[in-house]
């Protein structure tokens, strides 16, 4: 009868590791959500963002620091609120990239963020996190 107890307390630990919940690949796991951290005009649907890519204006904003960086000739720059040239954008209807690999100079990867950005004719809607209270308990 013991043998029988322990072959099945053995079944059941197998079953328990093989059944847990998959490890995102991308570590993102390991990143501490930043929900509360996130602008209002961000999409919704990201635990962790750690910079937005727009890429109608070539230009980001860092989450943690809550800063914009824009191309200024050859360097980039920070600013805490949009410069005046960008006065017209609308931060709640543009589309807007979501970037998650925790890197705290997300501009060293524009050429590569260009690239993958969609064309203009393709950019889905995106609902703001504004919108979200509404209807989502994350963002209340």
């Amino acid at each position: 009868m013991r043998s029988t107890h322990k072959i099945l307390l053995l079944c059941s630990a197998a079953c328990i590791w093989w059944c847990r919940p998959a490890q995102a690949q991308f570590g993102l796991d390991s990143l501490p959500p930043n929900i509360a951290q996130q602008p209002e005009w961000g999409p919704i649907g990201f635990n962790y963002v750690s910079a937005y890519y727009l890429p109608a204006y070539n230009i980001y904003y860092e989450v943690s620091e809550r800063n914009f960086i824009v191309k200024e000739g050859n360097k980039w720059v920070k600013y805490q609120a949009l410069p005046r040239k960008y006065a017209r954008l609308d931060l709640y209807t543009t589309y807007k990239m979501v970037l998650q690999d925790g890197n705290k100079e997300p501009y060293r990867d524009n050429k590569k963020h260009r690239q993958e950005a969609p064309r203009s004719g393709t950019m889905s809607t995106q609902v703001p996190i504004l919108d979200a209270v509404k209807f989502d308990d994350r963002y209340k």
